[in-house]
This record gives C-alpha cells, structure tokens and sequence, in this order.
C-alpha cells in the first residue's frame, strides 16, 4: 500500500519496475485470499483499490474500497477497516468529492480511536486540519 502511494511521484523507469514487484505481491496475496479468504479478501480487495485508482478507474477503486472495509469488518480486523476507511477517503479527496472524503476520514479517525491509534488519530487531524 505505502508503494501504491508514492509510485505516482517517481520516473517511468522506477514506476515499471515497483509496477512489476507490485503485482508480483498481489499474486501472492492472491493465492493467499484463495487459502484463507478470511484473513487475507480484505488485504487483497486493498491492493486491488489501489491499483484500480492507479489506473484511474474511480468506479472500481470504490467499490473495492467499499468491499475491502466491509471483509475486514466482518472478519474481526477492526484497524484493516479504518485503513480501508482512511484510503478511500484520501482518494476522494484526490477526486475532489470532498463530502465524501470528510466522512470517509472521519469515520476512519473514529476507527482509529475506538482501536486506541491515538497517534494516528493526532496525525490525521494535524494533517487533515483543513477538512
């Protein structure tokens, strides 16, 4: 996910080479979702969010936001939820949907807290003042 993040601000040469690691990662999460789909569907619904939004696909990249928040939900994975959360809220800052963005990052802020990420709660209200 931290890769996915920064691709966009490198050169083309280092963007194809982290472009082939990351889906190099994905099949193997991949094959993992397919074990275990349990502890890994939201990991790789993540991953794929993220590639989508790469790829500019705004309709896929929501609905796997969407369904990557819902997995890791019902699978127990409380601070995986807020991540997807926090994602898909960051993108639709990026988009510029900004109701949108508001109550996906708040609602993420809350996740984090009611997880006990303080830190992470500080941060993003630092970071996200504007909002």
């Amino acid at each position: 996910l931290v890769v996915s993040r920064r691709i966009e601000r490198l050169g083309r040469l280092a963007r194809f080479r982290l472009s082939r690691g990351l889906e190099r990662k994905r099949q193997l999460m991949r094959r993992w979702s397919a074990l275990c789909p349990e502890n890994f569907r939201h990991k790789l619904q993540l991953m794929d969010a993220e590639r989508a939004r790469l790829r500019r696909d705004r309709s896929r990249a929501r609905q796997l936001y969407r369904e990557a928040r819902i997995s890791a939900r019902q699978a127990g994975f409380p601070l995986n939820a807020a991540v997807a959360r926090e994602l898909a809220g960051r993108f639709e800052l990026q988009t510029g949907r900004l109701d949108e963005a508001r109550r996906h990052l708040s609602e993420a802020r809350s996740d984090y807290a009611a997880w006990g990420a303080s830190a992470k709660v500080d941060l993003m209200a630092r970071e996200l003042a504007e909002l």
